[in-house]
């Protein structure tokens, strides 16, 4: 994997290069933490909002919330 990121990166001054890393470790989310929350905390959303998907964690929050409270 680093060879490949070297091949990637190559062309970039090191600014250029650390926000490029810093972007890549930031964006890369555990595949099993994600099955991980949706099996523990599903109904809530949890692994949406891990996943950045905040939108779709709100709607799994309020859908799952008033079930219930019923």
């Amino acid at each position: 994997m680093s060879d490949n990121i070297e091949s990637l990166t190559h062309n970039l001054d090191e600014r250029q290069r650390a926000l490029f890393l810093s972007a890549l470790i930031e964006e890369h989310k555990d595949p099993w933490l994600a099955g991980l929350l949706t099996l523990t905390f599903g109904g809530l959303g949890a692994h949406r909002f891990y996943l950045g998907e905040t939108t779709l964690g709100i709607i799994y929050a309020c859908c799952f919330i008033p079930y219930f409270i019923v």
